[in-house]
């Protein structure tokens, strides 16, 4: 419970990181963990990269490039080898990531980590109000269904207070 806790205020922490967005749709933040990791930084566990977009509508080639690499030196790569983006969806102020199931195979801290930078990253790419990350495979019991606001750390539960309803069986 307490580790719970931990976990959710840190990843609170993270998030609150990535404000001031500008969509300019030529440049976006990519944000990583720093490295080492250092719980105890002031500025938190981790920073943004500003890269070139090209084309900055193609969310799902950004994305990609972004999940895939190289990290600028200061920084890790939070993804597991092989991780991508399925597909992007816009939906008025949402935008529904959705990763393979690479993703799933990080545990607790380390999928928070990488939750809180691929979050950061689209909202500094694409102007909404709501990320939903959801893994390929919903049906499994490692899938990753998690729903972040620009303003707060939200888990798959505050979806309803939302208005956006999980399409997975329970």
């Amino acid at each position: 419970m307490i580790k719970s806790l931990l976990c959710l205020l840190l990843v609170t922490a993270l998030l609150l990181c990535g404000c001031g967005k500008n969509y300019d749709n030529t440049s976006c933040a990519f944000y990583y963990p720093y490295e080492p990791i250092n719980y105890s930084q002031q500025d938190g566990v981790i920073g943004s990269h500003t890269e070139s977009v090209a084309n900055g509508r193609d969310y799902k080639s950004i994305l990609n490039r972004y999940l895939q690499g190289p990290t600028p030196n200061g920084f890790i790569n939070p993804f597991p080898a092989g991780s991508a983006v399925i597909s992007v969806t816009l939906d008025g102020n949402n935008a529904t990531i959705t990763i393979n199931n690479k993703l799933t195979a990080l545990k607790e801290i380390e999928l928070s980590i990488a939750c809180a930078c691929l979050v950061n990253t689209v909202f500094s790419l694409i102007p909404v109000q709501t990320v939903i990350l959801q893994a390929e495979s919903t049906f499994s019991d490692s899938s990753i269904y998690k729903v972040y606001s620009n303003e707060s750390f939200l888990t798959g539960d505050n979806a309803k207070e939302l208005g956006i309803s999980k399409n997975t069986e329970d």
